[in-house]
Order: C-alpha cells, then sequence, then structure tokens
C-alpha cells in the first residue's frame, strides 16, 4: 500500500488518508471499509500485485478500529468525495456488507445518489473470497456468514484456518488469490443472474426494482476489480 500522511485522530480512532500523489495521471481509489483487517489486507494485495511500476493506480484505505456500519462507512465516503478536486481520475468506494446489520438500503442508496461507487456483499466480504476458489457460486445465506466461512476453511488449504485465527489475506492466503481474479469475477456476475428478481442478469446487472437486501448472496466487489483494468468488465 501506498505510504499516506495521516489526519490526527486519537490512538484507535478513525484512519484516514489523505493524498500524497505524485503521478497526475495514476488513478486514485479511496476505499471505506466497514472491517479492520480482511477489505484492508486484499486492497493492499491488489494494488502490490496488480498497479504495476510506474503504478497505474493507488489504493488510500479508510478505516476504523473494530470496525464501521454501513450507515458510518457512507457517511466517511461522502465526507471523502466532498474533498476531492479532480473527479476524473480521484473516486471513493464504499466497502459494506449485508451481515445483520440496519439501514443498509438506505446507505446503499445515499451513496450512490452522491456519486460514491459501492462494493457491497451479501452476506459479506468473504464471500468474495470464496468465489476465487470453488467451481460455482453458493446458494442463499440467510445473512449470516458462517457458511461461507466453512466453505472458504475447505476450498483451499491456505485458508483451513480462516475465522479461527483471524480473517487477514496476508502469506500464503495472499498468495492463494493469484490468477483466480477473473475467476471470481464470473462467479460473481453468474450471481447477479441467479438474483430472484427476474429483472436481474448478468450483463445488465440488478434490476433497478432489485432491493439490496433480496441480493441473497451477493457481491459487488469485481466492479472496483473492473474498473482498474483487473478484470474484464
Amino acid at each position: 500500500m501506498s505510504p499516506v500522511r495521516k489526519r490526527g485522530a486519537p490512538k484507535g480512532g478513525p484512519r484516514v488518508p489523505r493524498a500524497v500523489t505524485e503521478g497526475r495521471g495514476r488513478q486514485v481509489i479511496y476505499a471505506v471499509v466497514e472491517g479492520e483487517s480482511t477489505e484492508r489486507d486484499y486492497l493492499k494485495y491488489l494494488e502490490e500485485e496488480y498497479a504495476g511500476e510506474p503504478r497505474a493506480f493507488e489504493i488510500h484505505v479508510i478505516w476504523e478500529r473494530k470496525g464501521l456500519k454501513p450507515r458510518e462507512v457512507v457517511a466517511r465516503a461522502l465526507e471523502k468525495i466532498s474533498e476531492l478536486d479532480d473527479l476524473k481520475r480521484e473516486q471513493v468506494w464504499a466497502f459494506f456488507d449485508r451481515d445483520q446489520h440496519t439501514r443498509v438500503q438506505e446507505s446503499y442508496a445515499d451513496a450512490l445518489a452522491q456519486g460514491v461507487n459501492v462494493a457491497f456483499s451479501h452476506p459479506s466480504f468473504d464471500l468474495w473470497l470464496l468465489l476465487h476458489f470453488v467451481a460455482g457460486p453458493p446458494g442463499a445465506q440467510g445473512g449470516s456468514s458462517s457458511n461461507v466461512h466453512q466453505l472458504l476453511r475447505g476450498s483451499h488449504l491456505a485458508y483451513r484456518d480462516f475465522d479461527k485465527r483471524g480473517k487477514h489475506v496476508t502469506g500464503i492466503r495472499r498468495q492463494a488469490l493469484k490468477g483466480r481474479a477473473e475467476h471470481a469475477a464470473q462467479l460473481a456476475r453468474v450471481l447477479v443472474g441467479n438474483c430472484p428478481s427476474l429483472g436481474c442478469s448478468p450483463t445488465k446487472g440488478h434490476a433497478a426494482d432489485c432491493g439490496v437486501l433480496a441480493r441473497d448472496p451477493s457481491t459487488e466487489v469485481w466492479k472496483l476489480l473492473a474498473e482498474l483494468g483487473i478484470v474484464s468488465r
């Protein structure tokens, strides 16, 4: 992850980076994340694995110890987008999950309405990791990640103790992801087609009347990778 300066904050408070960008043409992503480890590790992996040298993009992660709720993620994202001065190369992304949170639909709508990109996952971001290793997408999860974690632990040796000994994506867990992003993105698009709403399709995306709480399971993390040119659109 590229070095960033952080605003002054009490120990244990929010980590809010400010851009330190040397390349004028470099794409800059500000990612506000719900969790404190998995998403941060994964986004660091994306930058280090795919940005190249000189870097085509940089990712700055905004996070907080003990995590953020969806409404808090969106609030931080809206604050950040108000500070941008070059919307052609700077983007703000909000990463949050269904889990058992409240105000998810409202948070999702508010973010999109004000120009924030959303990487929403149902039931959790961990579904995106699972899609790297399975032949086909899983069925409905009912808002719980327990089955996703069980499937992930059985899908690859690198993840055999995931959620039992932490949820970091480092070391062999990171190595296991390499070369599998396109496959995961393809399965994420298949999930759109499997959505209970009959108007959703892999090519057109979710229908306008398809509420995010009904998208079980689903993940939009692949959209960031498509934006960065890592996977096909």
